[in-house]
């Protein structure tokens, strides 16, 4: 599985990565560097975000997990149930007779959080 360089920001022990090409050919098409120590020092990765060198993983490149912004409104009732809408005029709408709330949720969550 080929790895998204979109969403590669560090290699997998938290070096800062710059990827320059993705069209490298050879088993390590992936070519950019990584900055230790205040250098950037130059590597070449496989499709797969692997190390050139393949013997040490921390250099492996990783994906940033994706951030999600949420608004959503819940309409709590009398039971304990509740219904989840994408803006409060849905959610005033819905409404039923015995909702005791309806309040909004604005979160950023990382992508995986929670599960």
């Amino acid at each position: 599985m080929a790895i998204d360089v979109s969403r590669v920001k560090r290699t997998r022990c938290g070096h800062e990565v710059r990827i320059y090409a993705t069209d490298g050919g050879g088993s390590c098409p992936i070519h950019g560097a990584y900055k230790r120590d205040d250098q950037w020092l130059i590597r070449m990765w496989t499709a797969s975000g692997r190390d050139d060198a393949g013997v040490d993983d921390t250099l492996d490149l990783i994906e940033e997990p994706r951030t999600v912004d949420l608004d959503l409104w819940i309409d709590v009732y009398k039971d304990g149930t509740t219904t989840t809408w994408h803006n409060k005029r849905d959610a005033e709408t819905a409404a039923l007779r015995d909702r005791v709330a309806c309040f909004n949720i604005k979160r950023t969550v990382t992508e995986g959080e929670g599960l």
